[in-house]
């Protein structure tokens, strides 16, 4: 294959209109073509030399990966930018360390949510110059696209620089340059072609994926091969396997790239969700694993329905596939697609080719003509070897050897060229008899175990000679020491008599500390180890969640005065608002790892109850479900047709004076339509209100608490809820778009599926102050309605009812008094946009403008 221009090649390779990038944050799914982001690259790159930066000058990165990082990764590639991409996870301190060594002249960072102010006070505080990668938009907007051709770039000159972070050692900075990327691209690109066949009968194919892109493997997964073979690319906020698992069904995605410890907790999770580790299941599986493809995809059939039909199977890199995993997806009849490679190698040394490969392997070698194996030891030169660490010549000079780059893997190769990893030469412990034992075989033999979650085999020098040592990630706790055992002997007796663990300890942590690439830091527990001592309770990472203080969790959130009591509720006792139980709930599943949907929650819960919950939530998870059918054409036209048929009938009970009607004739739709809630027939009123084609097209948040409460809570006998479902909720939805607002069920849910009306398209109707007035006055709105303008990118109309206020107690009907047909006052505002700023400061402001713009009079 010639030479590859990498400027040229994303130039051709991103024109297209019609494949997009993704991204879902917690409540919106954005998109944008690869021509719009080829586009915002190339005006980026006119960015930065209007700010003055020159070729060569270091630009460095820290954000989640989403199309945002894409626009920068090219633009800084297409202007020969040098990029040090961080991961979003580092910590101050390795920052300070990073910047001393690199230099940058421009720090991009990603915003906070609430309390960002307090983030960008601590970037600015390195004394560099930075800028939001969520203002990057609107900060190149005006400027023309870049034309690349007229900047020279050579093969020598850096492109990224790399860094790999650690707490027991000085971060390495790889230096990658164009002719590294190109080169390994160059021979990537032959294999990747052939992938593309998998993927070519669904249309509008996506790939998802969950790999941080500031790592080589996540780029090449997240924009070299969905560039090369023309697949739409889905990221995502959420690493949590259900978030992960829905986003494949509900998204019709075809391949999920990830780090094999990701997809170890997905089928951890898949295992769980769907029984997948009954005993008749198990029987089933064993019976099926080693039959043909067609004939597994057909007894599983039903996994494949519950996750997505359109789901064809995996692209794995950055680490070893547990072989327990490997066979789990494979068993299921799901695709496996392996690479095996380091960031110095830019990053590819082997792909998997499904036409040749053995189950297993991580492919083969992309150039046989410049890899060897010394003593089991992985050695590669060539032009996608890295020329070094950037400022560390020593380091530099110990990795190459005549010219040779160790990799510091040990790999195997059969007679057919299928590579397998063995695990690092590092990690690899010597017995005294000379003997080589390869600590990955005898963790994959616990891992096996359904007792353990995960395990680390090290190599500690005793008195008696190199012991093996097993430190042991349970999935039970309070397991008994005779069964801890029971598991030690059991994997013993299928070891070689040089392989057997000569003792265990058991890690207590939440997790093992693990790089960014979700690998197991070995260092940092031998150095937990020794200063615990010759212990067999590891403290140093002792973390018991069943005792952890919901006072801690609720002060992370919110300030709270008085003692600790637990009979204290969490909106009376405690001031908690709606955005504080969204919070609350998130610092929950994080801490707990227990979905809220399986706690019934709610603002009037003790603190004693959640407790009981945390010990034993619910099986079943309870979410306010998105109704599709509310959304088709055809139940559009008969609501439409029914809202006609009753306004005759509505419009006998009041009259209406509309105000600011000229503020709504040219807006910017989705938008979000709030006012104060005076009386239950506001919806009407504000529908009526509004032009068709507004209206036809407006979905109104409504509580599900007084109504809805035995459906939605799925309590009660199957009658009444039966009644709630088809006479009542069914009935409201002919004449209103309900989108089901509930206490009960967390807000969060509440929001992602008003996220999901406005991706529709949809105008959402809420009435910020949560509950009917019960005196006449207006009280102050909720900050919900600061995450649905702010975060979620909706613009707001403000209006105003007046006259509707007991118009039903007082009585509408000429019984002993005189008709009486109220005039009712709309005022419509101007439309609002709120891109900055804390929730409840929007949340104020909108209330300012109904309370006092908008009364009578004005």
């Amino acid at each position: 294959m010639e030479d590859l221009d990498l400027r040229a090649f994303f130039y051709q390779k991103l024109r297209n209109k019609d494949i997009y990038f993704y991204y879902q944050d917690r409540y919106r799914t954005w998109k944008w073509s690869f021509s719009e982001i080829l586009s915002l690259s190339l005006k980026f790159s006119s960015f930065l030399k209007a700010s003055g930066l020159k070729k060569g000058d270091r630009i460095m990165l820290k954000a989640p990966g989403n199309p945002h990082w894409i626009i920068v990764f090219l633009g800084c590639i297409m202007s020969g930018t040098p990029l040090v991409p961080l991961d979003n996870k580092s910590d101050e301190s390795f920052i300070k360390m990073i910047i001393g060594t690199v230099k940058p002249s421009l720090f991009i960072y990603a915003d906070a949510d609430e309390g960002s102010s307090k983030k960008r006070k601590g970037i600015h505080k390195y004394g560099v110059k930075s800028i939001s990668i969520e203002n990057i938009h609107d900060s190149i907007s005006s400027q023309p696209e870049l034309d690349y051709k007229k900047i020279k770039v050579t093969d020598d000159d850096i492109l990224e620089i790399i860094f790999t972070s650690g707490t027991t050692s000085t971060p390495k900075g790889v230096t990658l340059t164009y002719g590294n990327i190109q080169a390994n691209l160059s021979m990537a690109l032959p294999v990747i072609g052939k992938w593309k066949r998998f993927f070519r009968f669904i249309s509008n194919s996506k790939i998802l994926s969950i790999v941080p892109l500031s790592h080589m493997y996540g780029q090449v997964v997240g924009l070299f091969i969905p560039a090369s073979i023309g697949l739409s690319v889905f990221f995502t906020h959420s690493m949590e396997p259900g978030d992960i698992v829905r986003i494949i069904r509900k998204e019709r995605i075809i391949a999920l790239s990830a780090l094999p410890q990701q997809l170890k907790i997905i089928k951890d999770h898949i295992v769980d969700k769907y029984r997948l580790d009954s005993e008749s299941f198990k029987k089933i599986y064993e019976k099926y694993k080693r039959k043909r493809w067609w004939v597994r995809y057909i007894r599983f059939l039903p996994v494949h329905l519950r996750i997505g039909m359109s789901f064809l199977g995996i692209i794995s890199g950055g680490a070893h596939m547990k072989e327990e995993v490997d066979e789990f997806y494979r068993t299921l009849a799901f695709g496996i697609f392996q690479g095996y490679g380091l960031t110095e190698t830019a990053p590819l040394l082997t792909l998997f080719d499904p036409s040749k490969n053995r189950a297993g392997s991580v492919g083969s070698f992309l150039d046989n003509k410049n890899v060897k194996i010394e003593n089991g030891e992985l050695y590669v030169r060539g032009s996608f070897v890295t020329p070094g660490y950037y400022g560390d010549d020593r380091k530099t000079k110990e990795v190459f050897k005549n010219g040779w780059f160790r990799t510091g893997d040990a790999v195997e190769v059969d007679s057919s060229g299928n590579v397998f990893l063995r695990g690092r030469k590092d990690d690899l412990i010597v017995k005294g008899s000379g003997l080589n034992v390869y600590p990955a075989d005898i963790a994959e033999r616990f891992r096996e175990h359904e007792g353990v979650r995960d395990c680390a085999v090290l190599g500690m020098e005793s008195e008696r000679g190199t012991m093996i040592i097993a430190v042991l990630l349970l999935k039970d706790r309070n397991l008994e020491k005779s069964k801890i055992e029971e598991i030690i002997d059991m994997v013993n007796s299928g070891l070689n008599a040089y392989q057997k663990v000569d003792d265990y300890l058991i890690w207590e942590g939440e997790d093992f500390p693990r790089t960014s690439t979700m690998n197991i830091r070995k260092r940092d527990i031998l150095d937990i180890i020794k200063k615990s001592g010759d212990s067999k309770r590891i403290s140093s990472y002792k973390r018991d969640k069943s005792r952890e203080d919901l006072f801690d969790v609720i002060s992370s959130i919110k300030k709270t005065r008085g003692k600790k009591n637990r009979e204290a509720s969490l909106e009376k006792d405690l001031g908690m608002d709606s955005l504080d139980m969204i919070s609350f709930s998130s610092e929950i599943e994080k801490r707990y790892g227990i979905e809220t949907s399986r706690l019934e929650i709610t603002s009037e819960t003790k603190i004693k109850d959640i407790e009981e919950m945390l010990k034993n939530p619910s099986e079943k998870a309870f979410r306010l479900p998105f109704y599709d059918f509310a959304y088709n054409r055809l139940f559009i036209l008969l609501r439409t047709a029914f809202q006609f048929l009753i306004f005759p009938f509505v419009r006998m009970l009041y009259r209406t004076k509309i105000e600011g009607r000229e503020n709504i004739c040219h807006i910017e739709t989705p938008s979000s339509f709030i006012s104060n809630h005076v009386s239950v027939m506001d919806s009407l009123v504000i529908l009526y209100t509004l032009p068709l084609k507004i209206r036809k097209r407006i979905a109104v948040v409504m509580s599900t608490g007084h109504h809805f409460s035995s459906y939605f809570g799925k309590k009660g006998n199957i009658v009444k809820r039966l009644i709630e479902a088809l006479g009542f909720y069914l009935f409201i939805s002919l004449f209103i778009n309900v989108i089901p607002l509930s206490r009960i069920f967390g807000f969060d849910q509440v929001f992602k599926n008003i996220g999901t009306a406005v991706d529709r398209g949809w105008n959402i109707l809420i009435f910020p102050e949560g509950a009917v007035t019960t005196d006449g006055r207006i009280s102050r709105f909720e900050p919900g309605i600061g995450i649905i303008s702010r975060d979620m990118k909706v613009p707001v109309v403000p209006m105003r009812i007046d006259g509707l206020y007991n118009i039903l107690r007082n009585g509408l009907l000429p019984l002993g008094h005189l008709p009486r047909i109220p005039l009712i006052r709309v005022a419509i505002g101007k439309q609002q946009y709120f891109n900055k700023g804390e929730y409840k400061e929007i949340a104020g402001k909108l209330y300012d403008i109904i309370q006092k713009e908008l009364k009578p009079g004005k």
